[in-house]
C-alpha cells in the first residue's frame, strides 16, 4: 500500500521525494484493499516505488530486487543507483548533492581507515560515509 501510494503521489499529484513518505504513511492506514487494487491497475502495476523499493504483485511476498548495498561494493567501477532507504534525512542529503535513482555513480575508492567511499556523480567528487553507503543500493554497470 505504502509504495503504491508513493508512486501515485509523485506521478499524479507532483509531491516531492521528501514529501511522499509522511503522506503515504497516513494514507496507507486509511485506504481499503479495493482502493489499493484499483490504484495498482491505474498506475499500470508498477514494480518499484520512487525510492527504488520493490512493489510485489498482489498475494506475493516482498522480495527486494535492488539489494546490493553500496557498502558491500569491493571494487572500483561504475554503478547504477537503483534504490535508497526511505529516510527523510537521507533523501535531503541526496537532494543536496543532486543524487537520484537512476544516476550512474563512479566508485573511485573505499578508505578503510575513515570508513568512507569516494564517489563521482556528474563530474563531482563526493565522500560518503559507510553509514550512508549502507542505505544506497546499486547495480554494477562496468
Amino acid at each position: 500500500k505504502h509504495r503504491l501510494i508513493e508512486v501515485f503521489l509523485v506521478h499524479h499529484l507532483d509531491y516531492t521525494s521528501d514529501q511522499i513518505h509522511e503522506e503515504a504513511e497516513v494514507l496507507e492506514h486509511t485506504v481499503s484493499d479495493l482502493f489499493v487494487k484499483r490504484l495498482d491497475k491505474l498506475l499500470g502495476f508498477p514494480q518499484t516505488c520512487p525510492h527504488g523499493g520493490t512493489i510485489p504483485a498482489e498475494g506475493e511476498l516482498l522480495v527486494e530486487i535492488n539489494n546490493l548495498p553500496l557498502a558491500a561494493v569491493q571494487e572500483a567501477g561504475t554503478y547504477l543507483l537503483t534504490r535508497v532507504h526511505d529516510s527523510f534525512e537521507l533523501l535531503k542529503y541526496l537532494e543536496k548533492h543532486a543524487i537520484h535513482i537512476g544516476d550512474q555513480l563512479q566508485v573511485k575508492q573505499f578508505d578503510g581507515f575513515s570508513n568512507s567511499f569516494t564517489l563521482v556523480n556528474k563530474g563531482e567528487d563526493l565522500q560518503v560515509s559507510i553509514d550512508i553507503a549502507k542505505q544506497l543500493y546499486v547495480e554494477k554497470i562496468n
